[in-house]
């Protein structure tokens, strides 16, 4: 079983060390972005400078050596001081730059957001007509856990304002930059790569932009980023305590974003194949747990609203429609969408007349790509490239600010600008390389 066990960390490495190597070069060559119009989500590709994201990298590297020197020579209490100082400028970065961005402009929410956010706002006053076949939440219940959650903050906060939440998202994007570098310190025990590793997320801009868009994509990095620490601190302590905390963020993050079930899978096939190398019962207990609690709890708020609205449950927009998304090309776009499929309205909102339809889309698609075998490392490479500016695209563009923004305030947005400007490009190509380090550390 323990040589089962290197054979699956080594695939995983090596798997992570392809994928980030294939991004590392392209981040290197060009930089991608989206045409800002809707109905144009277009992936758009614009050559970089390779010379300066070369000397980037190289500057970079040393420094990362230097600082691994330094924290090997010099004592525990110089080091530790310095960690302190660049992780508190690094979490310092992100929540004022993200407060400013938030709180300088009003950045009312739109696109799918906006529609959370509304059904939040029907639930709270009694109206849930959002939940039939043909509304938002009816087509899309896996949001539910999300609404869920906002209308428990609100309800709290005796509030109805959606600045409250995105002032919460900033704190989990700080939050976050602590958590990654907890995670590498304990998956690697090397101080100087968990602190580049905080540095790259702290003084990264995209997060900064992205904290606005009232959704629940940062704050399930952030859970599963805790949900991991939790893992691995267990694994060397072997506290039960840190399995019932891996299991309460993974719930969180299963709420906020229903598709974070991919890491909870991965969990529990780490936990039970650790577990069973190990023979530590509570390990696979913990993972079981972590999979199946939130689903659990998700189906439990899902079952309240169904009863709370007297709507019967619907399974809204089919799987298959997603999966037809994910392997179309439209227009430039591989497998990025502006809308979905008609395919559910014209089977009268029916899920599984729908699914029946577009299931055979999905073979004739295949049929296609199977018969052009070339077609297909294309196809997804440039999916691969162009979804790393789509959830910044969302933000960016939807998450405009009104045209009344005082002029300080005009001012100040220049400013995170120039900042980003300067800097965005070479922390993404930076992050890319990152990401090759710690998977061959």
């Amino acid at each position: 079983m323990q040589k089962f066990l290197k054979f699956s960390n080594a695939v995983i490495c090596i798997f992570g060390l392809v994928i980030f190597s294939y991004l590392t070069f392209h981040s290197m060559r060009s930089t991608w972005f989206m045409v800002p119009a809707p109905g144009m989500e277009i992936p758009l590709s614009k050559n970089d400078s390779v010379l300066i994201n070369i000397l980037s990298l190289v500057i970079f590297v040393l420094a990362l050596n230097l600082l691994t020197l330094f924290f090997r020579k010099k004592n525990t209490k110089v080091s530790d001081r310095i960690c302190k100082i660049l992780l508190l400028l690094s979490f310092s970065f992100q929540l004022v730059m993200g407060m400013l961005y938030v709180f300088s402009a009003d950045r009312v929410p739109g696109g799918d957001q906006a529609d959370i956010y509304n059904g939040v706002l029907s639930f709270m006053s009694g109206d849930y007509s959002s939940l039939l076949p043909e509304n938002y939440l009816g087509r899309n219940p896996q949001q539910l856990g999300q609404v869920f959650l906002i209308e428990t903050i609100l309800s709290v906060f005796k509030g109805s304002d959606y600045h409250l939440f995105q002032a919460l998202i900033v704190l989990m994007s700080a939050g976050s930059v602590l958590a990654i570098w907890a995670v590498i310190r304990e998956l690697t025990g090397n101080k100087a790569m968990a602190l580049a590793g905080a540095v790259l997320a702290g003084f990264n801009p995209v997060t900064v932009y992205y904290s606005a868009w009232v959704y629940g994509d940062i704050p399930s990095i952030f859970f599963m980023l805790m949900a991991s620490l939790m893992l691995l601190k267990y694994s060397k302590r072997k506290k039960f305590s840190y399995l019932m905390a891996c299991t309460f963020f993974a719930v969180m993050g299963y709420m906020v974003r229903k598709n974070t079930l991919i890491f909870l899978l991965a969990i529990f096939i780490i936990s039970l194949i650790k577990g069973m190398a190990d023979k530590d019962l509570k390990l696979i207990i913990g993972g079981v747990c972590a999979l199946v609690i939130p689903m659990l709890i998700f189906g439990m708020i899902r079952s309240g609203y169904e009863k709370a609205s007297g709507i019967p449950r619907c399974d809204g927009t089919p799987a298959a429609s997603f999966l037809y998304i994910g392997i179309s090309e439209n227009g430039g776009k591989c497998g990025w969408f502006y809308k979905l499929p008609n395919e559910y309205f014209e089977a009268g909102c029916d899920p599984e007349k729908a699914s029946e339809v577009l299931m055979e889309k999905v073979k004739i698609r295949f049929d296609q790509m199977v018969h052009s075998p070339g077609y297909i490392p294309a196809f997804y490479g440039y999916k691969i490239l162009s979804q790393w500016n789509e959830p910044l695209y969302q933000s960016v563009f939807y998450n405009h600010p009104h045209d009344d923004v005082p002029c300080f305030h005009k001012r100040l947005l220049h400013v995170i600008g120039d900042v980003s400007r300067y800097e965005k490009k070479r922390l993404i190509s930076l992050s890319f390389f990152f990401g090759i380090s710690v998977q061959l550390w």
